[in-house]
């Protein structure tokens, strides 16, 4: 599972560094900086399968990302609790670092270098400086592999990278090394879910042909495939008694048409008839989304949720946060929340770790944390 997060100047988390458990629970008001640590878990993901760059784009480049803070803080301004910004003196530069049972990687990147001759199409593409994959304590000894700039130094002699894509990604199929191939797939089959569109076309309203699925999708697009999955060779019993514990006496059955459809079918006490996909609410179909996340099939190493909460009923986050604690036996399971009622019923349990993030003077920080316990990386 995922030891330690190490994360610089990417949007509000200038500089944040914490641990993580089996069951790990980041909560803080709006603003604190919740939902960047989850785009961090997107961004590692997207470096590993090739879309670093795609990914950056899509949330407004690399200018947006880094973060915009002062350089430095001015220890007289911050006791007046007044923060304004002056010109920075060096390029800023955004670091991810993860550590996965102590083989630890990091990627840091800026923006590309200013074009002298000409304007370039791409300023907003990240510029990735180097990267480091080593176990341990980082050391000359310890590095397994390390990119500067283009340059990746192997056996069989330099290799050159695109600059704005990882080396997980690039030389995934060059290079044999078992860590890298670990690192990569690590942080490719991490399961990242933020919400569940329900509208009234959404893909997991609509009967759709069905096929073998081992988790559910990040959109919830192959839902009814991954139930009719676990109603076939699933923990079947687990999952009705989840169904049922939430919505009492409820219980859900994929029902499959000629031409290979596959139907959600509701079925509940007083009903004359089980209700289709169409039917249900929108909190009771993303219950349902959420629950085909947790008892997919196959075990994925790492199940990240952002604000799962949403469009749920107060009385269904209790026992979604009991689903939680149980997917985590099998599963490192991080939530993402600030839900009172979700984030008290998971530290009601004991087992739960919890991270505190607040805003300071326009950066993130770790409520609680110090130099004495802040992890080292």
């Amino acid at each position: 599972m995922i030891k330690v997060l190490n994360i610089r100047n990417y949007r509000s988390l200038r500089d944040v560094c914490f641990e993580l458990a089996p069951l790990t629970v980041i909560t803080g008001a709006n603003g604190s900086g919740k939902s960047n640590v989850f785009r961090v878990l997107a961004l590692l993901k997207a470096a590993a399968n090739g879309r670093f760059a795609e990914t950056l784009a899509a949330e407004g480049g690399m200018p947006g990302a880094l973060f915009a803070g002062p350089e430095h803080l001015n220890h007289a301004q911050a006791r007046e609790g007044i923060v304004e910004g002056t010109p920075r003196k060096k390029r800023i530069e955004l670091s991810l670092g993860v550590d996965f049972n102590g083989l630890r990687f990091e990627l840091v990147a800026g923006l590309p270098p200013q074009q002298s001759h000409e304007e370039s199409f791409f300023t907003h593409d990240p510029d990735i400086k180097t990267e480091t994959l080593w176990r341990g304590k980082r050391t000359p000894k310890s590095t397994l592999l390390a990119r500067k700039a283009a340059i990746v130094p192997l056996e069989s002699g330099l290799q050159s990278l695109a600059s704005q894509e990882s080396m997980l990604w690039q030389l995934s199929h060059q290079v044999l090394l078992p860590e890298l191939t670990e690192m990569r797939t690590q942080l490719a089959t991490m399961r990242l879910y933020h919400g569940f569109s329900s509208e009234a076309h959404s893909v997991i309203r609509q009967a759709r042909i069905g096929f073998r699925s081992d988790y559910l999708a990040d959109d919830g697009g192959n839902l009814t495939s991954v139930l009719a999955n676990i109603q076939m060779i699933g923990d079947l019993p687990a999952f009705d008694d989840a169904i049922s514990r939430a919505f009492e006496g409820a219980k859900v059955r994929i029902e499959r048409d000629a031409e290979g459809r596959f139907h959600l079918r509701w079925h509940q006490f007083g009903l004359l008839r089980p209700l289709s996909a169409a039917e249900l609410s929108d909190g009771t179909l993303r219950f349902l989304c959420l629950l085909a996340a947790l008892h997919a099939p196959r075990d994925s190493a790492v199940l990240a949720f952002n604000e799962p909460e949403l469009s749920l009923y107060p009385e269904l986050l209790p026992e979604l946060a009991r689903q939680f604690r149980l997917a985590a036996r099998q599963s490192q399971v991080i939530v993402v929340s600030h839900s009172r009622v979700l984030v008290q019923a998971l530290e009601d349990f004991g087992d739960a770790h919890m991270v505190g993030l607040k805003r300071e003077f326009g950066a993130s920080i770790v409520e609680g944390q110090g130099i004495l316990n802040r992890p080292s990386f």
